[in-house]
């Protein structure tokens, strides 16, 4: 069952002053309000669904950066080691923990170890600092 409002929103309009309560409009049945994803984003959902278990096979379960002293050990998460996420390639992702993926993010040197490769940069190429 989708939903529809029948008084669309006003976008780019503040809310008059002294309103106290915005008003509720019912939805109409029939039409969904979510729009739907595109071929372009459902294929790269396909390619990380099907990348994600060559990456976990890969680690064996266990985080890949073991970043010292903060890694727990065991890989919770796949990494895009590439800005943009776009790259769903298994040399651009890399299984790790949470507590190595902020890690990971807050480092000042991340895209010298190689946890993050800048766009243009071919991950494959650039192999990431253990430990």
């Amino acid at each position: 069952m989708s939903l529809e409002r029948r008084t669309p929103m006003k976008r780019g309009k503040p809310l008059a002053r002294g309103t106290t309560e915005l008003k509720r409009t019912e939805l109409k049945r029939g039409t969904t309000p979510i729009p739907k994803v595109g071929r372009k984003g459902k294929a790269d959902a396909v390619s990380l669904r099907r990348a994600r278990p060559l990456v976990e096979d890969r680690s064996g379960g266990w985080c890949e950066f073991r970043i010292r002293p903060v890694c727990t050990g065991e890989a919770q998460h796949i990494h895009h080691r590439q800005t943009g996420h776009a790259n769903h390639h298994p040399d651009a992702l890399a299984h790790i923990c949470f507590a190595c993926h902020t890690a990971a993010h807050l480092d000042p040197d991340r895209y010298e170890k190689g946890w993050l490769v800048k766009h243009p940069a071919d991950p494959a190429t650039i192999a990431w600092v253990v430990g």
